[in-house]
Order: C-alpha cells, then structure tokens, then sequence
C-alpha cells in the first residue's frame, strides 16, 4: 500500500513483497549506502519489522559505514600507490634516454610513457614551429607520417597558444576538432586530453593523449599526472634541442676549423681574391639558375617591408636563400634602383649567387644575417622622409647590406691579430685595425670585378661608380664594432636640426643599424640570433684555448655556464640601447625600433631573473641533503 514501492520489481522477479525496512548506511556523516532489509520470517509466516529489528540494522549499518570507508581508503591509495609507480616508471623511461640520440627517439619515449601512464590507446606530441607558425608532429604512435596543423586552429592549436590544459569527453561534439584525420586514418576518437609541454618559461610542445583504455572519460587525476609528466617533459626536449642546436654549430663550422688548423689553408696563405672569385662556382650557378624561378606571393612581400619580418622561415639554405637573394633584389629595384642606374636583373641575381655562395656556413656572420641587415635598410630607407638621400646613397646603403660581411670565418678582429692568423698578420704589417672589415671590402670587390657580376657596369657615368665604391669602402669598415662609440659620439655631435648635412655620418648610422639590429626584432626572432651569435662565441672560445691557452672573454667560453639573457643583457643596455635611443631622437620615424628593444630587454630580465631563482632554489636542495 505504500506509493513508493516500485511494484515492477516484484512482477519482474516473481517475488512478493510483504514488509520493508530500510536504513542508510553512512560514512563520515554522509550516505554512502543504503541497506533494505525484505519479509521478515516469524512462526506464523512473514511479519512486520519491529524495534529490536530497526537497532540491530542500525549497529549494523554503522559497522558496514566503517567497513566502506577503509575499503574506499584502501582502494584510494592502491590506485595512488598505482600511480605513483606508474609514474616513477615514466620519469626513469625518460630520464634514461640520451638526448645524442636526437629529437625523435627523444618524442617516441616521451610519447610512449605519456600513453602507458595514463592508459591511453593514442598518443601525439605536436611540437611548435614558431617560424612557420605551425604545430608539426614528425613522428607519432600510430600509422602515418608527420602531420602538420596552423598553429590557429584546433585542438592542440588553442593548447600552445593560450598555454593551458583541455580535457574534451566528446571529440565529435567538439567543433575545435578535424575529424578529416579519422576519416583518413579509419579510426575514431571519443576523448582527448590535451597539454601543453613548457620548457624555460615558454611552450615548446603539446601533448595529447586519445581514448583513455576500457571507455572511460579522462578524469582529474589524469589531468594532474599529465601536467607533472609534461614538466618533466619539456625539459628533455628543451635539452634536446640546445644539444641539436650546437651540434649543427659545430658542424657548419668545421669548415673554419679546417681552415685555421696548421695544417690548413689558412696557416699555408689562402688562394688570391681573383684565383677564389674569378668565374662563377657550380654552386653559383645552381644557385643562379634556382633564383631565377623564383616568385613570391603578396602576403611574402608585404611582410618582407615590415620590422615583423622574421628571416628564420627561409631556413635551411636549400630551401629558402634563392627566395630570400630574390626579396633583396626587389629591395633595389622597388627602391628604383634598377631603374636608375640601368642594372640587368640577371647581373644582379649572378651577383647576389656568388655573395652568397662565399660566404661560410658559420652561425651568425652568414648569408641570412646579410639579407636579415639588407632587409632592415630597406625597412628605414621606407621610414626615412622621401628626398633624404639620393639614389646613389640608398643603392651603396643596400649593397653594403649584402656584402659587409662576406667571407666571415666567425672569428672576430681580436682573434686574427692574437692567434696571428695572414688576416692578422697583413693587417698589422699594414697598420690597420679592421682585419675582418678589409677582407669584407677586398672580397666583395673581386666578385664586383667578374664581368658578369659587376652591377657597376650600367652605371651612366664613371664618377658615380668611383663615388659608390669609396662610399662602400668608408661603410663597410666602419662596421667594425671596435669603432661603434666613436661613430655614436660623431653622429651625437653633428646632427641636431639638420638632417640633410653630414651624409657620409648619417650613412655610417643606418648601417650600423641594421648590422645590430637583432635586438630590436620581436623577441622570439631576436632570441634565435642571440643562440646563434652564442654558439660563434664559444666555437672561437675553444680556438683560443687550442691556440692560446685560455678564452681572452667570459662570454666565449663553453663551460662558464654563463646565462645567454646575461650576456644579451650587456650588449643591449651598454651598446644598442644608447644607440638606439639617440637614433631615434634623431629620427623618431624609428621610434619602433627602440620600443622594441625595451620590450625585448624586458624580457631577457626576466628570464634571468626566473634563470637566479631557479639556481638559488637547487642550492638551498642541495644543502638540504
């Protein structure tokens, strides 16, 4: 007769339900449980419940209360220590890896004891492709190749650029989700759980695991587990990557140390400009004929007229300096250069192949740091008021862009007159003190002598042609890092309210500063060319120590474990920042540049700053054990 019993039961089991009593079953004051207890047995058949009943359930469900909890206690911490092992599992799995390996071995691990800690049946590691600005998975778990995503879109995508975790029960209810690589790879994905991977304050990675075994979604633990593995995560990458990155160092420039062994070419007298320059290179004609079929897109050339621009995209070398020679020689001729002084553009693309062609595959002073400069002329002569400088003035400026460090061996002036190298050696005999820079000049000017690379040649009269050649020279040299405060207090001095006096300073400016005007890009491009200048440090730190015993600067010497934010610290506020800041006074048509740099200073300091806590912290670790 009571309307809460569920008749239904009884017509389903065939049983016949006379009386009920009914008890919860509480833990720690809440209802884990309810016990029910149906047709009590008496002489006379089935009875009522009555108050002896109701205590005796109830000092049974207490102890049923108590035996719950510790079976709930006890299975809570049979699934942590579960974990716990699990993880310490994946943390030796990854540990034990040798980065020499490389980068894809390194993913496989980390993929492989991502997806058995968690239990998942999948798992993708899409690293950051800042250059691209894409997410790329070269190697995963399952079948296929690399994938690639626009780092916009997606998933994983919407993980790497807002730096956060998202654990997504229903894929396919998701509109963030592609369902296209189900499609082509038959399989579907239920749930996703998706990290990102950080390695010294940034996001280098995302993790993201696909359908947790047995069908369950991904809960809050997993999250937890997750988040401390990719920790760990990121800084095996992280190590990877700087163990990479100087291995290439070191390869691009064994060429140097050829060069500079006993045995090498260098200590024997190197061949004649003519001899080495004299004739286009199977190179230079590959490369030539590749710069020829080149054509860029409107979105390419827009970018390439900005201070966003970030030359890093165009690497490697095979892929991307026929389209980079072919931007700078736009850069002429959207300046009306070509029109100008009558310039052929196959003569300026022979050109253009065999600057490039001699230069060395060092780190930082190679072909990509002379485009990246000639791009930054061509950025301030488009800022510049219109009828400042002549065409003869932007056309040397432009070319010294392209040349002022052909032939650079990665080795400053310092090492040539103290390791006596015949750089050293003639440039000391000679009294000069710019070795490096008149062997920029005396290489140039070889390649500018071969008939079919002279873009001199079309020149409407002879008296330009001498002009442009003394005004590169005085440019060029002065280049020379050595000269950098004198050539900032002149131009302090001498340019107040006139800016149309003093060419031949203000000249000597612009180049300097798009020679130094790394630190002034956005702060991930700036931060790729302070690795490479790093790596060119330490490459002429271990010469010095071969030749002369010890590193002559702290900064180049490979064990002093020197913060690279230190060092980029230096050089901006002794160096780029007072000249830039008089730059723009000069001209706040730059004003961009040195806003830049502050921003970029800023950033350096706290990087070093997060760098000092985390070493002031492993020390206090350290002194506790």
């Amino acid at each position: 007769t009571d309307t809460r019993f569920n008749k239904n039961v009884d017509v389903k089991s065939g049983y016949c339900t006379k009386t009920i009593l009914s008890m919860p079953v509480k833990c720690d004051g809440r209802v884990v449980a309810v016990a029910q207890l149906i047709n009590k047995r008496g002489p006379e058949g089935i009875m009522a419940f009555g108050e002896e009943d109701e205590q005796t359930l109830e000092t049974f469900t207490t102890f049923a209360g108590i035996a719950l909890r510790i079976s709930e206690q006890y299975k809570t911490l049979s699934k942590e220590r579960q974990r716990a092992s699990a993880m310490l599992d994946a943390v030796a799995g990854v540990a034990d890896t040798d980065i020499r390996e490389g980068s894809k071995t390194i993913c496989c691990n980390i993929m492989h004891q991502a997806k058995t800690l968690i239990a998942a049946d999948r798992c993708s590691l899409f690293m950051i492709d800042k250059e691209q600005t894409q997410l790329y998975s070269c190697v995963t778990d399952q079948q296929g190749g690399e994938i690639r995503v626009p780092l916009h879109t997606g998933i994983a995508g919407e993980v790497a650029r807002r730096d956060i975790l998202l654990n997504i029960p229903d894929a396919y209810k998701d509109k963030r989700f592609n369902t296209e690589q189900d499609r082509l790879r038959g399989y579907v994905t239920k749930s996703i759980l998706a990290v990102p991977v950080r390695g010294e304050g940034e996001v280098l990675a995302v993790m993201q695991l696909i359908n947790k075994n047995e069908g369950l979604p991904f809960d809050g633990e997993d999250e937890k587990t997750l988040l401390y593995f990719s920790s760990l995560a990121g800084i095996i990458i992280r190590n990877t990557q700087l163990y990479e990155f100087a291995t290439q160092g070191r390869a691009e420039l064994s060429s140097v140390l050829q060069t500079l062994n006993d045995s090498s070419a260098l200590r024997k007298g190197d061949a004649s400009p003519t001899a080495k320059y004299g004739g286009s290179t199977p190179e230079e004609v590959r490369l030539f004929e590749r710069l020829q079929e080149t054509t860029h897109d409107v979105s390419e050339l827009e970018k390439a007229t900005t201070t966003q621009f970030d030359i890093h995209q165009y690497m490697p070398q095979e892929e991307g300096l026929p389209k980079l020679l072919s931007l700078v020689s736009l850069f002429f001729e959207k300046r009306g250069l070509f029109a100008e002084f009558c310039i052929n553009d196959i003569v300026m693309h022979r050109f253009l192949s065999a600057v490039a062609c001699s230069y060395r595959h060092v780190p930082y002073h190679n072909i990509y740091h002379a485009v990246d400069v000639t791009q930054t002329i061509y950025v301030i002569l488009n800022q510049m008021p219109e009828g400042l400088l002549t065409k003869l003035e932007e056309f040397v400026l432009l070319l010294c862009g392209v040349i002022h460090d052909v032939d650079h061996m990665g080795l400053n002036n310092s090492f040539h007159y103290k390791a006596e190298t015949p750089l050293g050696i003639l440039s000391n005999a000679t009294g000069g003190t710019s070795a490096l820079e008149i062997h920029h000049c005396d290489v140039a000017i070889a390649i500018l002598q071969r008939p079919e690379c002279n873009i001199f040649s079309s020149f409407p009269n002879r008296a330009e042609e001498i002009e442009a050649y003394k005004m590169v020279v005085k440019c060029v040299l002065a280049t020379d890092m050595a000269l950098h405060q004198d050539s900032l207090n002149r131009f302090s001095e001498i340019y107040t309210d006139e800016r149309t006096k003093h060419k031949e300073q203000l000249l000597l400016i612009i180049l300097k500063a798009a020679d130094i005007s790394n630190v002034t890009k956005p702060f991930d491009v700036s931060r790729n060319w302070a690795y490479r200048v790093l790596e060119e440090f330490y490459f002429q730190g271990d010469l010095e120590v071969r030749d002369m015993g010890q590193v002559s600067n702290e900064m180049f010497d490979r064990n002093s474990k020197k913060e690279i934010a230190e060092g980029q610290l230096g050089f901006i506020r002794y160096f780029a920042k007072p000249f830039f800041a008089v730059v723009r006074d000069v001209f706040p048509e730059l004003e961009s540049f040195y806003t830049q740099l502050c921003s970029n200073e800023n950033d350096w300091s706290t990087i070093l700053e997060r760098d000092k806590e985390k070493k002031a912290a492993n020390t206090e670790l350290s002194y506790d054990k």
